[in-house]
């Protein structure tokens, strides 16, 4: 895993006790989508300048429980270094404030079995691809508590996709670790 991702997805521990840096200039854009007969939105950052010559790493932000993708996007940081460093964001939104992420807990019964958000993220990456243009052996995500543990089920189910996940204080939901089969090899950063 590069130095340069380790210190992009270590931004979200530290950053939100800091000075929010202003927002770059660029598209903060709300995107619609329906998934499995519900309307979903994510929201991109795009920095000013990418080229769409040139294929751009991607990475996803999950935000945590009872969060919203627009929190994520004003909290995490990831605007600023996008913008520097030349890559795409996409903060995705979880219904309810709350991601199917694999712990089949009570409170959220009816919506797990409802709701499939990786079906809902291999839209939204269909979507980002047909947008612009991925690097598509640089994409990345990472999350913060049910986003982290949402990112560990990704990582599970979608191995493939991503060059390294990053999960931030979170666990991995007991139902996925007594059936932890990785598709792959995946660099993984705990924080």
């Amino acid at each position: 895993m590069s130095a340069l991702f380790a210190w992009l997805l270590a931004v979200p521990v530290w950053l939100p006790s800091c000075q929010a840096p202003s927002p770059p200039p660029g598209p903060k854009i709300v995107h619609h989508l329906k998934v499995q007969g519900l309307e979903r939105t994510y929201r991109v950052f795009q920095p000013t300048g990418l080229s769409g010559d040139r294929a751009a790493p991607l990475v996803f932000a999950f935000h945590g429980g009872s969060g919203n993708a627009k929190q994520a996007q004003r909290h995490y940081g990831f605007d600023v270094l996008a913008q520097k460093h030349g890559f795409l964001v996409v903060y995705p939104e979880a219904i309810d404030g709350h991601w199917n992420d694999g712990r089949n807990g009570e409170k959220f019964a009816v919506q797990n079995r409802t709701v499939d958000d990786v079906a809902y993220f291999r839209a939204v990456l269909k979507q980002v691809k047909a947008d612009h243009k991925v690097d598509a052996d640089r994409i990345y995500a990472m999350g913060a508590s049910n986003g982290g543990m949402f990112v560990q089920r990704l990582a599970l189910e979608e191995t493939r996709t991503f060059a390294a996940v990053a999960s931030t204080i979170s666990s991995l939901p007991k139902p996925l670790k007594s059936d932890f089969k990785p598709k792959a090899p995946l660099s993984v950063l705990f924080l």
